[in-house]
C-alpha cells in the first residue's frame, strides 16, 4: 500500500466510526499530533501502533493497513 492510500485508509476508518483524531489518540495513547501527521503523510506508524489503531477501530489489521 502506498503512503497516500495508507493515510486515506486511516482517515476513512475514522469517518466510518464517526471518530475524531483526538478520540483515537485518547483511546490508543498515541499523541493526537502524531496521528495528524500520519494522516497528512508526514509520519508512518509502526506495526505495533497499526495493530493498536486497528483494534480500537474494530478493523482487521490487514484490511486497514496492508491491502
Amino acid at each position: 500500500m502506498q503512503v497516500l492510500q495508507y493515510n486515506l485508509a486511516l482517515k476513512k476508518a475514522l469517518a466510518e466510526r464517526k471518530m475524531r483524531q483526538q478520540e483515537l489518540a485518547k483511546k490508543t495513547g498515541i499523541p493526537a499530533a502524531y496521528i495528524s501527521r500520519v494522516i497528512n503523510g508526514n509520519m508512518l506508524l509502526s506495526r505495533q501502533r497499526q495493530a493498536l489503531i486497528a483494534e480500537v477501530l474494530d478493523k482487521d489489521l490487514i484490511e486497514l493497513f496492508l491491502e
